[in-house]
């Protein structure tokens, strides 16, 4: 299967920084421009990370997307709903659970449905796992077929595969906007996994048309001036997009543009930032994870620092008052304490693994 690519694990590290910051209460103009490209950023990178060999062991695939999406959603959604009451009473939350809330939300869970209000980012495992999936149905289809009628291995097989993905991101991109029309309700098809498909889908393009990786100063160039223009614009929410026609794909191209943007400046990282970085990115699962977490160490701080009523510490994520330069710590605290976790993780096991051997 594909080796480690330090470049990706490194735009991941600061997609997943870009993600807690863009929760900490950060400015409207730098939130607006996180937001214009930072999930289909990840997206972008799970397409362009896909195995082509997997078409040949779907099986394979989806054990592993199992074990990494899946399992670790029902895990941790079943973990903080456990709690959900004792954090409650500390203040955490804003309501207790009833037997019967928490057997429906456990249900949820287990349905790959809601989670915690702590693991509200986890949306993008559900919508990864069914991204990767229709994504990996439609490639195996598309070959089988193009293997059939005009064979496979020749630089028109490839264009073809390569116009027919293009059919499908357009695809997407129209049952994005107009589904909501459709006279029968598509499964799975909503404007979110629509989207996330159409940006798997992509990545997966980038990584087989190399002349867009090698316009680097162009291509980040331009993608700092169209995301300018775009945030300059109205606001829009992240993948939830209500708008309708051009607007769903004026999206798309901006978001896109921004992936390549950071594929390619981050290609060009190195050192002991880019070794931070690489392992940041290896570790977004605990990030996401935690972040929120974090963020509530930080709230009792503020609470304790302004005399705020200890009520607001269910506020969601952060404590909004008196946030002009709060919403940094929030945002190092959150990437800070969930990495120093793992480390702390990381010696403790290689430790034990030695005292193993010996």
């Amino acid at each position: 299967m594909m080796r480690h690519d330090k470049s990706v694990s490194i735009a991941k590290g600061i997609g997943i920084t870009l993600m807690v910051v863009s929760h900490s209460g950060d400015p409207d103009v730098l939130n607006r421009f996180i937001y214009a490209f930072l999930m289909p950023t990840f997206l972008f990178l799970s397409g362009y990370l896909f195995d082509i060999n997997y078409l040949d062991n779907k099986k394979l695939f989806l054990k592993k997307r199992l074990k990494s999406l899946y399992l670790p959603f029902v895990k941790w959604s079943l973990i903080f709903l456990l709690f959900h009451n004792l954090l409650a009473g500390c203040g955490i939350y804003d309501e207790h659970y009833t037997w019967q809330t928490l057997a429906l939300r456990a249900v949820g869970a287990v349905a790959f449905g809601d989670t915690d209000e702590l693991l509200k980012t986890f949306w993008f495992l559900r919508d990864l796992f069914w991204a990767s999936m229709i994504s990996l149905c439609f490639l195996w289809t598309c070959r089988h077929a193009i293997k059939s009628h005009f064979g496979w291995g020749s630089a028109r097989s490839r264009i073809i595969e390569l116009s027919a993905t293009g059919v499908m991101i357009i695809a997407c991109l129209a049952v994005a906007s107009f589904g909501r029309y459709f006279p029968i309700n598509i499964p799975l098809m909503g404007s979110h996994t629509s989207m996330s498909v159409a940006c798997f889908l992509a990545g997966f393009i980038f990584r087989k048309v190399t002349v867009f990786r090698n316009m680097r100063v162009g291509m980040l160039m331009l993608s700092v001036v169209l995301l300018y223009i775009w945030i300059s614009g109205k606001g829009y929410e992240m993948l939830a997009i209500d708008n309708l026609g051009a607007e769903v794909f004026m999206y798309f191209m901006i978001s896109m543009i921004g992936a390549v943007g950071m594929m390619n400046l981050c290609s060009d990282i190195k050192g002991r930032v880019a070794d931070c970085l690489d392992y940041i990115g290896t570790k977004t699962l605990y990030v996401m994870t935690w972040y929120l977490v974090a963020f509530k160490l930080v709230s009792m701080v503020k609470i304790w620092h302004y005399g705020y009523d200890w009520q607001l510490l269910s506020s969601f994520p952060v404590i909004m008052q008196d946030n002009a330069f709060f919403w940094v710590l929030y945002s190092v605290v959150g990437v800070a304490l969930p990495i120093m976790g793992c480390m702390i993780y990381d010696r403790i096991k290689l430790k034990l693994r030695r005292q193993e051997i010996q």
